[in-house]
């Protein structure tokens, strides 16, 4: 029993899978990114995900706000990777607005 692979992206169908696509040149990933930067009001151009670590946990003042920031990206680009299995195993792709419901959940849980 093969695995058959899809070299395009499992999220928008546009382009070669590959990390720096999936995290966040894909259609799907970057709308799923400028979701939760406005949900927490920090304004950053579009970058590769190392470059929008680095400039968003620059601009978080305090440990707390920073370390809240830091798990709600890890937030994001687990359900990023969550969506992509689920495209490839169940072929469902889930909107970006459901999951982001998710990671507004999972982050008060953590806040409180």
């Amino acid at each position: 029993m093969g695995i058959c692979w899809d070299k395009e992206c499992l999220l928008c169908g546009s382009r070669p899978e590959s990390i720096n696509h999936l995290f966040f040149e894909c259609e799907f990933s970057n709308e799923f990114l400028k979701e939760v930067l406005e949900w927490l009001k920090i304004g950053v151009k579009r970058t590769n995900i190392e470059g929008l670590w680095r400039r968003i946990t620059r601009r978080a003042k305090g440990k707390i706000s920073r370390s809240l920031i830091k798990a709600v990206l890890a937030a994001l680009i687990y359900h990023i990777w969550q969506v992509r299995n689920g495209a490839l195993w169940n072929k469902v792709v889930t909107r970006p607005e459901k999951n982001l419901k998710m990671i507004k959940e999972e982050s008060r849980r953590r806040a409180n």
